[in-house]
């Protein structure tokens, strides 16, 4: 699993949740463009993709994550954007920039281990 977020909190947050799960192994980059960097050179299950950070945002990391597996003709990954936005235009924006689904933030155990099981199969 591939988390791009700019908050160091989250990803201890999802290392915390995920340590009963052995099936995954949890990659954290900091910033959309170590997180296109990182999408390139594995496969991942799941990305939960920040939306809102500095420099490269999620709309455009995702667009840009799509774009690769279309060049490489290879499946589409689930991206869950991660916003503490519910504003139905930007639900709407995060669709469109090619996100599965969304997770509000503040993110629970529960919400993470639904979609997991929902995206993946996990």
């Amino acid at each position: 699993m591939l988390l791009v977020d700019d908050d160091p909190a989250i990803g201890a947050l999802v290392r915390v949740f995920l340590k009963d799960q052995i099936r995954f192994e949890l990659t954290v980059t900091t910033d959309g463009e170590q997180g296109i960097q990182a999408f390139r050179r594995s496969r991942f299950d799941l990305v939960l993709m920040d939306i809102v950070m500095p420099g490269r945002d999620g709309y455009s990391s995702t667009r840009a994550m799509r774009q690769w597996e279309l060049q490489h003709s290879l499946p589409r990954t689930p991206i869950a954007a991660l916003t503490a936005s519910t504003h139905s235009g930007e639900i709407e924006k995060m669709f469109a920039s090619g996100c599965t689904c969304y997770l509000p933030k503040p993110m629970t155990k529960a919400t993470l281990v639904h979609a997991l099981s929902q995206l993946i199969g996990a």
